[in-house]
């Protein structure tokens, strides 16, 4: 019969709150769900690993991962992710981080390591801190007026020229 629906595939339904993620140094956070989008046979674990230097997946452990756990009674029950943005003391221009869901080993296999085209999340950061970013160039009187001591006398098997001993 044709007008049956086709089949679900395996996967994620990940769910931004208002179609994106955004964050704060110090201050707002941001959540979004994931859920299954099959029932599976057998406990799926789902990773969610922040970027490490802006992003956190796991508001009580910054660099630690978030583990979910997915069985064939709360598979379609969306779980939160709860997204802070790690707080430093260096000025930065506003960013963007990110979050990676990967799967762990399942006993069914149609989960078990399976690839996830929806993997990424991004997520906007604000920073908190003021003055320089550090992300400019010196300028060209920065460069004009530094000097630098250099020494240029080669050594080649110990037949070289010392310019200070002038041996």
């Amino acid at each position: 019969n044709d007008d049956q629906a086709p089949a679900a595939k395996p996967g994620l339904i990940v769910q931004q709150t208002g179609g994106s993620t955004q964050v704060a140094e110090g201050g707002a956070i941001d959540t979004f769900t994931i859920a299954l989008a099959t029932a599976p046979t057998a406990p799926v674990t789902v990773v969610v690993s922040g970027d490490y230097f802006q992003v956190a997946s796991n508001p009580d452990d910054p660099y630690g991962d978030l583990y979910l756990t997915f069985t064939k009674d709360n598979w379609n029950v969306p779980q939160t992710v709860t997204v802070t943005a790690l707080d430093d003391a260096e000025a930065e221009e506003a960013g963007t981080g990110g979050l990676y869901i990967s799967m762990l080993d399942s006993l069914d296999p149609r989960y078990d390591y399976l690839p996830l085209p929806n993997g990424f999340v991004s997520v906007s950061v604000t920073d908190n801190d003021t003055g320089e970013t550090g992300n400019t160039a010196p300028s060209i009187i920065d460069v004009a007026t530094d000097t630098y001591d250099t020494d240029l006398s080669i050594d080649v098997a110990g037949f070289g020229y010392d310019q200070e001993s002038g041996v």
